[in-house]
């Protein structure tokens, strides 16, 4: 091992060792998933509707390109249904929303939430629906849900660990095709192409890299080269699936693409980790953080080509004036330090709360102290 490398792991306490056991993927697969694909294979067998519920951050968004493109391509009777963005959580409210968009709902299948979403989840239930739970988060009393899969509640010490709530419900349709679906050699590729979608989530998540992670995220970054091909469309073009499953890998062309005209990407081999974290993640995330509409998102991945051009655009927009807010709002406290009494630990601003989070990051920078914004 080089020296250099050998001082830095012994400088942050970590043996020789460490690089090996963090490439490691060999962890159980969190408890619950053939419980809930045996539920979604006896609904596939009966025709009952699936309606895909998933959080708006970009990992929530993944989440719901997974589901309903996955699901689509095997068969299922899905729908998409797009939450508020009041919160994190669903409440009664979503499920009356459900009902009433969806009257043949039989099964509400969550991605990235649901494992604290008691009121939600008991609105469901108490109207005859069948919730199936795929989350990533703790809670302090697990979900009322028929079945859960979150590996921050598995009991199991060694079930996957940090991983963002896109890769669980990759995980969970991964499972589906390959012991549950009878046309499974056709179908584990295409599902295992929506790994592009769970890697951008990843980055987006702030989750370890790590484990499993890591070729989460290596796989992604392939996935989108091959796709983007230079920006000419042959290879996406080319994609076998149904029409919904189609369009959200012709999605990741578009947004590509659009990324390649703003001046983000010179070719595909430009097409890499960072640029997921400084490009991709904050433009999905500028929805959630400036109020946008979620269909935007769901439009490129799902809108066709040309409603898709339309919606990434709209989507960069945001990212353009999230950025101009933010120093907008940094250089009012910077400016104005007789308003900041708690400083250099605690700033009030009158920003919006989805960029508090980004003027902290800022400042943190500056100061090097622990920020609140």
């Amino acid at each position: 091992m080089n020296k250099l490398i050998r001082a830095m792991l012994k400088n942050r306490g970590y043996d020789e060792d460490f690089l090996s056991r963090i490439n490691t993927c060999d962890h159980a697969l969190p408890s619950g998933i053939p419980e809930l694909c045996a539920r979604l294979d006896f609904y596939r067998k009966t025709g009952g509707r699936i309606v895909v519920l998933a959080d708006f951050d970009t990992d929530g968004l993944m989440s719901g390109v997974i589901g309903f493109a996955g699901l689509a391509e095997m068969g299922f009777s899905v729908a998409l249904y797009l939450p508020s963005t009041d919160g994190y959580g669903f409440d009664a409210s979503d499920i009356e929303k459900i009902k009433a968009d969806y009257s043949d709902v039989k099964v509400i299948l969550t991605g990235d939430v649901g494992i604290a979403a008691h009121e939600g989840v008991q609105a469901a239930r108490d109207s005859g629906i069948e919730v199936l739970v795929t989350d990533h988060h703790k809670a302090a009393v697990v979900s009322n849900s028929h079945v859960f899969v979150d590996p921050m509640c598995d009991e199991n010490p060694n079930v996957f660990g940090s991983v963002c709530g896109a890769h669980v419900m990759y995980l969970v349709l991964r499972y589906y095709a390959e012991h549950f679906h009878e046309q499974a050699a056709r179908l584990i590729p295409q599902i295992d192409r929506l790994r592009v979608f769970a890697g951008i989530a990843t980055v987006a998540d702030s989750m370890p890299v790590y484990h499993e992670n890591r070729p989460m995220i290596v796989d992604a970054v392939s996935i989108c080269r091959l796709l983007y091909a230079d920006g000419q469309q042959d290879v996406v073009n080319s994609i076998p699936g149904c029409d919904i499953y189609r369009r959200a890998m012709l999605g990741v062309f578009v947004m590509l693409q659009a990324f390649a005209e703003h001046g983000k990407i010179r070719d595909s081999a430009s097409i890499d980790e960072t640029f997921f974290g400084f490009y991709v993640s904050p433009a999905l995330n500028s929805v959630k953080r400036m109020n946008g509409d979620i269909r935007d998102v769901y439009t490129v991945f799902f809108g066709g080509y040309d409603a898709a051009r339309v919606a990434m655009e709209k989507i960069l927009s945001l990212t353009s004036d999230r950025k101009a807010l933010v120093s907008k709002s940094l250089d009012q406290i910077l400016d104005n330090p007789e308003d900041q009494a708690w400083a250099p630990y605690i700033y009030v601003t009158d920003a919006p709360g989805g960029i508090r989070g980004l003027l902290a990051q800022r400042i943190l920078s500056l100061t090097g102290e622990p920020v609140l914004v």
